[in-house]
């Protein structure tokens, strides 16, 4: 059942925005989207949250966000594992 798996999920939700299209003229950077999502605000001590800036074509920075999303459900699964 599904209440048997909610432990697996961080009691800290984490939120991972990319901004593709980085190589692209006039596209949006990692700042502009933090303060028109107002992450800061919306997120804030309740959610680890992290922008990463990607270029889809080339790959760039993909590997690096997701990198950084494995880490949080790892560290995230370990504190569910601990008594």
């Amino acid at each position: 059942p599904l209440a048997d798996r909610r432990s697996a999920f961080p009691s800290r939700p984490c939120c991972l925005p990319a901004c593709v299209q980085v190589d692209v003229p006039g596209a949006v950077g990692a700042s502009e989207l933090v303060s028109a999502l107002e992450l800061d605000k919306v997120a804030g001590r309740h959610r680890h949250w992290y922008v990463q800036a990607a270029c889809a074509t080339a790959g760039d920075g993909l590997y690096e966000g997701l990198d950084w999303l494995s880490k949080q459900l790892k560290t995230a699964a370990h504190k569910t594992t601990q008594p």
